[in-house]
Parts: structure tokens; C-alpha cells; sequence
């Protein structure tokens, strides 16, 4: 005979957390409260609500002519979530009592994030719904059958405003649209297995598979919608897939290594009717683009800055020079990435890692010029007889500090091979610590993979 005991979990549940930030320079106080509420319907529901709010340094996020450094600035962000969580299917024909095993679930969700910078006014807004369920503790499907994005821009600088044009025209740069008023209707599918603990103690496998499929229906209405409200809207798949292998080599060492990749493309062609140019290409929402560079992708590169394939970003410097542009947001259509790290401890709750990131992206559905037919960006398009030889590298050492309920991380990295640099300066461990090749400082709170 088993004796069970029992003690109900409390009704509510608040979390009020104060902190800060300290990126690109600048430090940066925020505010988070979330409150949970269990079985307010009396159903066994969990309703949880959140705020938050903070300022938050970052870098310029377009390169202007004449600057020639990557100014900090200081972001407003406020946000605000709310879910319904119920513990069934909510579908329309008895299908739990065969699914009861699997822990169904059910989630509503709405987010709203507010984002004020000196050269823009941002807004996001979504709604999503999703049936989740576990085919075992390690393994979490998820579907979403509704998921709705809408995004406004109600202020643009006319210097940011410039840049962006520039960027749309010199190069086919879709950062633009990233600023354009536009709802994003999907539907996704998400495959998560982790054998992992949360201080990643064990030998174990992570594979995260997720599918995105988006606007389907929008030649129903995308035109009568634009002219009425100026939304626009594109149709587009994505697919990602990421996979990590954890070795437990000994009591206190660690090799892992991660792959990671996704690619995204336009359905059909679409008029574009946000630009005078009116022409019909293979458009797909900014937002779903792919990016490298970053602490959690390859560390010797800005955020978002590394790419796409052997393609040279250029701008004018104050003098009226062309120099590299190290400061612009660079996205691709094809994402693959690695890395490889080697952790060992080295006193007491501190711990130490040698790495290695290696990686680019690239475009499928790179603009040629009208004129000459070249690509507005030489080198960006994805080739198989070219891209091993676009493959960044970078590596460096980093210090972690467990206190097993949070782990603090600082990344030093720096560029061996660069791609985008001119041919004879892409081994960049050459020119260490030079404006091209500077030591990149990743600060972090978790483990990069």
C-alpha cells in the first residue's frame, strides 16, 4: 500500500523582480511583475498576467553616413502578456479521455511590447493559440493553429527614414519593411526534446524542430486591406532545426557541440505595394528573417551584424569615403551555424569554456539591378560551389559563475576567418584587435546553447 500526500499549490502566485541590464555601454534598470492565478474558472485553469517595463542600452541599429561609430542609445521597452492556460483539448469532439495521458493542454496568449528609441516608435501585438502536449518528460509537442502579429511603426526619424530608403535602393535591403504597418496570420508546429537539466549536468541530446507557415489566404483580401488601412501582408514557410549533444566526460567536464539551421521563403511573388517601385518580387516579413552574430550564435560578431555570405557591406564615412559598415542589421533567407565548447571547472562556482562558432547567412532571393543584372549584393546569394568558402569562424574563452539557480556568463571572443572582409584581410586573427577584428564582450545568463 502507497501513502500519497498532498498539499494544494496557493491560488495566487505574484513575482515582482527589479534588475538590470548593462549592454552596449550603457546600464539599464527594469521592472517585471507577473501574477498567476490556478483554477479561476473553477476548470483547473491557470491564468497568468505580466508587465514589464525598463530601459535598455543598444547600438544603432542602421548605419548613417558620416557616423563612424556605432552609437549607444537608450530604448524605452514596456510590455504587457496575458495566458489562459486550460488543461484539456479545447476542440470541438471528445478527444481527451484518449489524449489524457499525454498532458493536454490548451494556452491563449496575448503580448503587447512597446518600443521607443530616438530614431523610431515601435509596436508589436500578438494573439496565438496553442495545443500542447508531452509524449514523455523529455519530449513537448506544440501546435498553433492561430497565431496573428500585427506591427505599427507611428514614428520614424527622417534620418532613420533615409537610411532605410538607401539601404532598400543601394543594396535591396528588406530592413524597410520591417517598419511598414503589416499583420503576419500563421499557423506553426514545434517538436522539443531535451534530456537536459536546467544547469546542463547531464549527458544528453536537445532537438528542437519547429515549421511555420504564414499568410495563405491573403490573396483574399491583401489588396482591399492595404488601401484601407495600409497593412500589408506576405505569405512565406519557415523551417528551423536545432540539435545539441551534451558529453559528460568527467564529474566536472563538459564537451558540447550544437547545429543549428533554418530556412525561410516567399509562397508567391507579391507587388510591392510599399514602395514606388511597385515590383513583384519574393517578399517575406522581416521579422522572419535569419540573423548571426550574437552571444548566443557566433560571439566574435555584433548581434544580428555577421553576414550575409561573402558580401561586403559598405557605407560613406564623414570624409566621403567608402569604409566597411560594421553597424547594419544584415539578414538572411538561409541560416547554418555551429559550435563547440569545452567546459571545465575552475574553482569553486566558477567555471571556464574554450570555444568555437562557425557559421553565415545567406540569401535564396537576393534583388539584381535593373539595370545590369548583377546582385545589388555580390556574394549574398547562396551557392552550393561557394558558400563552404563563406563559412565564418570565430573563437575565444569564457568564464561562468553557478550558483545553480542562476548561471552568470562573460564571453571574450574573437574573428579568425571573415568572410565579408576583403580577400586578403579574411584571416582576421591577422589583424587582432583592430577596428575590423576588435574582441567581442558577450554578456550573458544561461548557457549559450
Amino acid at each position: 500500500m502507497a501513502v500519497i500526500n498532498a498539499s494544494p499549490a496557493p491560488k495566487f502566485a505574484e513575482t515582482t523582480e527589479i534588475g538590470g541590464t548593462y549592454v552596449a555601454n550603457l546600464p539599464g534598470p527594469f521592472l517585471n511583475i507577473r501574477l498567476k492565478t490556478r483554477n479561476p474558472f473553477g476548470g483547473a485553469e491557470v491564468l497568468e498576467l505580466g508587465v514589464r517595463a525598463g530601459l535598455e542600452g543598444q547600438l544603432t541599429r542602421v548605419a548613417a553616413d558620416s557616423i563612424e561609430t556605432s552609437e549607444a542609445v537608450y530604448t524605452t521597452q514596456l510590455g504587457a502578456t496575458a495566458a489562459l492556460v486550460l488543461p484539456q483539448f479545447l476542440v470541438p469532439f471528445n478527444a481527451n479521455r484518449f489524449l489524457s495521458r499525454y498532458n493536454p493542454k490548451t494556452r491563449f496568449s496575448l503580448s503587447e511590447t512597446f518600443v521607443k528609441r530616438p530614431e523610431y516608435i515601435r509596436s508589436n501585438f500578438e494573439f496565438a493559440m496553442d495545443y500542447i502536449w508531452q509524449r514523455s518528460v523529455y519530449h513537448q509537442y506544440v501546435f498553433s493553429p492561430i497565431v496573428i502579429t500585427l506591427v505599427n511603426t507611428p514614428f520614424k526619424s527622417k534620418p532613420f527614414e533615409a537610411s532605410l530608403i538607401r539601404l532598400q535602393e543601394t543594396q535591396g535591403s528588406s530592413l524597410f519593411r520591417s517598419f511598414n504597418k503589416q499583420i503576419e496570420p500563421s499557423f506553426s508546429f514545434t517538436s522539443l526534446y531535451n534530456s537536459n537539466d536546467f544547469n546542463q549536468t547531464r549527458d544528453a541530446h536537445y532537438l528542437r524542430l519547429f515549421a511555420e507557415i504564414g499568410g495563405l489566404t491573403r490573396s483574399l483580401y491583401r489588396k482591399s486591406l492595404f488601401e484601407s488601412t495600409g497593412l500589408n501582408v506576405y505569405d512565406f514557410a519557415r523551417f528551423s532545426a536545432d540539435y545539441r549533444r551534451y558529453y559528460h566526460l568527467t564529474p566536472s567536464t563538459f564537451f558540447v557541440w550544437r547545429l543549428n539551421g533554418g530556412v525561410v521563403h516567399a509562397l508567391t511573388r507579391t507587388d510591392d505595394l510599399a514602395t514606388p517601385e511597385n515590383d513583384s518580387q519574393f517578399i517575406i516579413p522581416y521579422d522572419k528573417s535569419f540573423f548571426a552574430g550574437g552571444s548566443t550564435s557566433l560571439r566574435a560578431w555584433q548581434p544580428r551584424k555577421l553576414g550575409p555570405g561573402g558580401f561586403t557591406p559598405t557605407r560613406l564615412s564623414s570624409d566621403g569615403k567608402v569604409i566597411r559598415d560594421f553597424l547594419t542589421e544584415q539578414p538572411g533567407e538561409l541560416l547554418l551555424e555551429g559550435s563547440a565548447e569545452y567546459r571545465f571547472p575552475i574553482y569553486d562556482f566558477i567555471k571556464g569554456a574554450f570555444f568555437t562558432d562557425f557559421g553565415n547567412v545567406w540569401g535564396l532571393q537576393e534583388r539584381r539591378s535593373p539595370t545590369t543584372g548583377e546582385y545589388l549584393r555580390p556574394g549574398a546569394q547562396f551557392q552550393l560551389n561557394q558558400f563552404y568558402k563563406q563559412i565564418a569562424v570565430g573563437s575565444g574563452i569564457g568564464i561562468r559563475f553557478d550558483f545553480t539557480f542562476l548561471i552568470l556568463r562573460l564571453d571574450v571572443a574573437t574573428k579568425v576567418y571573415d568572410p565579408t572582409a576583403p580577400f586578403v584581410d579574411r584571416w582576421a586573427f591577422r589583424r587582432f584587435n583592430s577596428r575590423a577584428n576588435p574582441l567581442a564582450f558577450n554578456l550573458g545568463i544561461g548557457y549559450p546553447f
